[in-house]
């Protein structure tokens, strides 16, 4: 279930991202695929079982929304992307309660499959995760300029990249981080065009921050820093390629 990681969070995490990162920057003439790009990557994350994954996909579908409405989004286009996320949502239910008890799971995907359907997520966070990331911001006070050593953060597990980055490399990492998520959000409400648009540039942000909380090893995999490259230096560089419109203009050419 983890695909071609071994952390099954990591799989579905890097899909999700490519997947906003796609609908963000493809071309029109490709919006035929779109339906097939949105299902593979529905498949792919529903195979990882992972709970982070299934959140993070939401912003896959309004990334293919928006993608189709330009900036201006109005509140139907978000109704719509909102229909078609609890549409899929009640796929992943029959998927879940119907179809994967019928099928041979591996003791990993079979305890994640019990974890959604028991609704065990706050048992297992105040078990698990919380006292890891208490220890994580514990060991960050040790040493709060320069942390206590890369990697680190990887066997105590925390599942939460602020309290991981803080406690690897100190507090300009940990600023570092939560500022580029900032700064992305920041670009989305620059761009707006009607008070209810949406840009990628927000879902990206959202992606860092919920995947933060979610995992401790985002900074680390290779696809995963690729794909958040990509998506800040193309934002900032649109950003500065954007022309400043005259008083009246709506678009120029």
């Amino acid at each position: 279930s983890a695909g071609w990681y071994v952390n099954p969070n990591d799989s579905s995490a890097t899909l999700a991202l490519f997947g906003i990162l796609y609908f963000a920057f493809r071309q029109n003439r490709y919006r035929r695929y779109d339906v097939l790009v949105l299902s593979l990557i529905f498949a792919g994350i529903l195979v990882t079982f992972s709970r982070g994954g299934f959140l993070l996909f939401s912003g896959c579908v309004f990334a293919s929304v928006l993608s189709r409405q330009g900036p201006g989004v109005s509140w139907s286009t978000v109704r719509s992307a909102i229909g078609k996320v609890l549409g899929l949502a009640l796929i992943a239910w029959l998927a879940f309660s119907v179809v994967l008890p019928q099928l041979s799971l591996t003791e990993d995907a079979a305890t994640r499959l019990e974890s959604i359907e028991g609704r065990a997520f706050v048992k297992d966070y105040g078990t698990d995760r919380a006292p890891a990331s208490v220890y994580a911001w514990a060991m960050f006070r040790e040493s709060p300029m320069t942390g206590v050593g890369v990697l680190s953060s990887m066997e105590v597990g925390p599942h939460n990249m602020m309290a991981a980055l803080a406690m690897d490399m100190g507090i300009t990492a940990l600023v570092l981080y939560v500022w580029l998520i900032l700064r992305m959000t920041w670009l989305g409400v620059f761009s707006l065009r009607s008070p209810v648009a949406v840009s990628s540039e927000w879902l990206v942000a959202l992606w860092m921050l919920a995947y933060g909380f979610s995992s401790h090893n985002v900074i680390y995999e290779p696809p995963l820093v690729l794909g958040m490259g990509i998506a800040a230096s193309s934002f900032f560089g649109s950003l500065v390629l954007r022309p400043t419109l005259a008083p009246g203009e709506t678009s120029r050419a």
